[in-house]
C-alpha cells in the first residue's frame, strides 16, 4: 500500500475517522456527582451503548474504510453509476446524521456528557475530509439519474415519435 497516493481530502477523513473511533469510547451521557464521605458515585456511558450513535459509528467508519481502500488502489467499489468515493460519502452522511440525532434527542432525560460533543465534531470532520477527497478527484454528488440503474418505476419507455 502506498500512503503517497492519499489526497487531502483522504487524510483528513482517514484522521477524523480515527478520532472518531477513539471519541466512540469517550463518556456520552450519564449522572453523578461527588457525595460526602463517599466520594464520586455516578455512570456514564460511551456510544456503543446507544442505538443511533453506534449504527451511525459502523455507517461513518465504513464509509472511511470504502474511501481508503479505493485511495489506496486496494479495491474499487462501484453500485451501479455510482461510485466509490460518492458510496462513502453517503455512508458518512447518514452516520453523522444519527450521531447528531442522538445529541439532539438525549437519552432518557440523562445530562449529555463532553464525548458526545467530540464524536460530532470528529464525524463532520470525516464528513468535511470524504466530501473534499471525491471533489478532489472531480466527482459530484451523486443525482437521482445516478440511482435509476437499481431499478424501480416498472414502466416501459415512452413509444418514439411517428416519423415526419
Amino acid at each position: 500500500m502506498d500512503f503517497s497516493k492519499l489526497s487531502n481530502g483522504d487524510k483528513i477523513a482517514l484522521g477524523g475517522g480515527l478520532a472518531l473511533f477513539v471519541s466512540s469510547f469517550f463518556p456520552f451521557f450519564g449522572e453523578g456527582g461527588s457525595v460526602e464521605g463517599y466520594g464520586y458515585i455516578g455512570y456514564s456511558t460511551n456510544g456503543w451503548d446507544h442505538n443511533w450513535v453506534w449504527i451511525g459509528l459502523v455507517l461513518a467508519l465504513a464509509g472511511v474504510v470504502i474511501l481508503a481502500l479505493k485511495s489506496l488502489g486496494v479495491t474499487d467499489i462501484k453500485i451501479g453509476t455510482i461510485k466509490a468515493e460518492q458510496f462513502a460519502l453517503m455512508l458518512v452522511a447518514l452516520g453523522t446524521l444519527l450521531i447528531v440525532i442522538q445529541l439532539l434527542v438525549g437519552w432518557h432525560g440523562i445530562s449529555r456528557k463532553w464525548g458526545i460533543f467530540v464524536a460530532v465534531v470528529c464525524a463532520g470532520v470525516t464528513l468535511f475530509g470524504t466530501f473534499t477527497a471525491m471533489k478532489g478527484r472531480g466527482i459530484g454528488l451523486p443525482d437521482a439519474d445516478d440511482f435509476r440503474s437499481f431499478g424501480g418505476g416498472g414502466a416501459p419507455p415512452p413509444p418514439p415519435p411517428p416519423p415526419a
